[in-house]
């Protein structure tokens, strides 16, 4: 009975929108999704401007997404007629189908997909105006057009040694025109697994073994003085696989915003054991948990990670949006409930090599097993 009261509200909105939809969808939706009993239509004249992105063509299609960890999902599409209007529903979730997302979130970002029959590709797109999901609201897409591809990093380098990685890069990737050849010091040095590179006076950068910098990697940079360094060029795909091997692995991080550890993680497949740690910061794999380090809950844009799995692997980040950088709710519990506070001690300064040890802490023979506490080498 809920499925045909909805059904009935869901034409029943169409019928209002008749003047904007044309013929019936004769062909099967690129996109899979979920018709769930709740939506929202919206109405995408023959009129839309398609700017900076290739306009639709008779039988290609157009798809409404949400953001699912990180991943866009279809939530409902239409195909584009051409010669009469097109309206797309977006389905809302379903909360019978928790803990599965399968439709939008109430006040949930509008994300959109232009599919391309005649070549088999798709395009992420943004609309005007802007839409934010909510159940039996109606709208009309006046624009589609792409976001401009040029990125800009910001990076603040201290004196010593600094673990870093890059998320945006310019069409030339060799040393000299990604961290430019002033402000540098001779003797400034840059490392990374398999390569290194000086920094000479009057020349620039130059390494035999080290001359362009890869986004799936880690580096090293010791600077005689601090600087900021500004990348400006395009994102990196952070879908771009990164091969990881058994043992350590010098990783860089893709996504333009923090993710948790576990999301950011997610696609690796790792064994109890398994570790990650970067400057100030390190996490153990728990099987059964999850990634948890009480120092390292997070990954950051612009860091280096050292990763040691024991099994070879393949990290591919998701895309990262800006409400998804909160800690995973279990280690979040965890650490409230230790009612510990991070001791004031000094930030140590950073190292090329850091070595971890795991201690079973007694006091007057007791073991110390209080969630939170905290041990360090002076």
């Amino acid at each position: 009975m809920l499925l045909k009261v909805y059904k009935s509200r869901v034409w029943l909105m169409l019928l209002m929108l008749l003047p904007f939809v044309g013929s019936a969808q004769a062909q099967v939706s690129p996109w899979d999704f979920t018709e769930n009993p709740t939506s929202a239509v919206y109405a995408i004249t023959t009129s839309v401007v398609f700017d900076g992105v290739d306009a639709l063509a008779p039988g290609d299609w157009v798809g409404a997404f949400y953001m699912n960890d990180g991943v866009l999902e279809c939530a409902g599409a239409a195909e584009w007629i051409g010669t009469a209007n097109t309206a797309v529903v977006a389905f809302g979730n379903d909360t019978l189908e928790a803990p599965n997302k399968v439709g939008f979130s109430e006040g949930e970002m509008v994300h959109w997909k232009l599919y391309y029959s005649a070549t088999g590709t798709e395009t992420e797109v943004l609309s005007t105006p802007e839409f934010f999901w909510t159940n039996g609201a109606m709208g009309e897409v006046t624009s589609f057009y792409v976001e401009e591809t040029g990125c800009e990093q910001n990076l603040s380098f201290v004196a010593g040694w600094n673990w870093i990685s890059f998320n945006v890069l310019p069409e030339e990737t060799d040393l000299n025109s990604v961290l430019g050849v002033e402000g540098f010091t001779e003797g400034d040095f840059i490392q990374t697994v398999g390569g290194t590179a000086d920094y000479f006076d009057g020349f620039g950068w130059y390494g035999a073994t080290l001359n362009n910098i890869d986004p799936d990697k880690m580096y090293q940079i010791k600077l005689a003085a601090g600087k900021e360094l500004t990348v400006v060029g395009n994102c990196v795909d952070v879908a771009d696989p990164i091969a990881m091997a058994s043992g350590w692995t010098w990783i860089g991080y893709k996504p333009q915003n923090i993710a948790e550890i576990n999301l950011a993680l997610g696609s690796l497949t790792p064994t109890g054991g398994d570790f990650i740690q970067t400057v100030g910061g390190t996490a153990d794999y728990f099987d059964g948990f999850g990634w948890y380090g009480a120092t390292l809950s997070e990954m950051e844009p612009g860091k280096g990670y050292q990763v040691k799995l024991a099994n070879a692997d393949e990290l591919i980040y998701p895309e990262v949006d800006q409400n998804q950088k909160a800690s995973s709710p279990e280690a979040t519990v965890l650490i409230a409930n230790s009612g510990k506070e991070n001791p004031n001690w000094p930030t140590p300064p950073a190292f090329p090599f850091y070595q971890t040890i795991k201690f079973s802490v007694l006091l007057n023979g007791v073991p110390i097993e209080t969630p939170g506490s905290r041990l360090s080498a002076w």
